[in-house]
């Protein structure tokens, strides 16, 4: 994608967006632990009326993140995935979701189908915030800065006051005292967390290759 655009910088209502092509206030969902207007149809309502199989596996968070009943999730199959042992972090979702997405495109279908594919990270960077500051040992190896990097003098009160909360969404008062040399170690990890979700990407599409989907 050379040009896209997020409609919220939380997953919840960035989500309600994604499947039902609506802002996150026409659907009712402006801030996590919200539900989406049942009579906004969703995407997978939409193609299944139309046809198609619709399936769904991992991340929902619409309002429960990871219902488990067959039909929790609005005109898909959710295909839940095995139990594990930390359903907070990507780390250990992202490879149980990928294993049913490929079980899901292994398997035959005789009709046109719709999967969905939630993976979770690179979310695990807000946790990753609060963990003790790394070593700079390694300095030479981090990315540099962005030439954006600093506050906006004039940015919006809003954004300021943001900055200081101590509630949904505070990972950034864990961020505080951290020097330049912290914030590219930040951004070290970030990319490494892409990287993991890359290798779970890179199964489902060699799956939908092999099976010459």
């Amino acid at each position: 994608f050379e040009r896209s655009y997020c409609t919220s910088p939380v997953c919840g209502p960035a989500r309600a967006s994604l499947v039902t092509g609506r802002m996150p206030h026409e659907v009712g969902v402006n801030v996590l632990g919200d539900a989406p207007d049942p009579s906004v149809a969703t995407m997978g309502e939409i193609f299944r009326d139309a046809g198609y199989e619709t399936g769904w596996t991992g991340k929902w968070h619409l309002p429960k993140s990871y219902p488990r009943g067959a039909h929790d999730i609005p005109g898909f199959l959710n295909l839940p995935m095995k139990s594990v042992e930390n359903y907070a972090l990507g780390e250990y979702t992202d490879d149980p979701i990928a294993d049913e997405a490929v079980k899901f495109l292994e398997r035959k279908h005789d009709r046109p189908f719709l999967l969905a594919v939630a993976l979770h990270n690179p979310h695990d960077i807000c946790q990753w915030i609060w963990k003790e500051p790394l070593s700079h040992d390694d300095l030479d190896r981090f990315p540099p800065l962005p030439s954006n990097f600093e506050s906006d003098p004039a940015e919006p009160q809003f954004i300021s006051d943001c900055r200081r909360r101590t509630y949904y969404g505070n990972e950034a008062n864990g961020t505080v005292h951290w020097d330049n040399d912290q914030w590219r170690a930040y951004l070290n990890a970030y990319y490494r967390l892409v990287e993991q979700v890359d290798v779970v990407v890179g199964r489902i599409l060699t799956t939908l290759r092999e099976q010459g989907l």
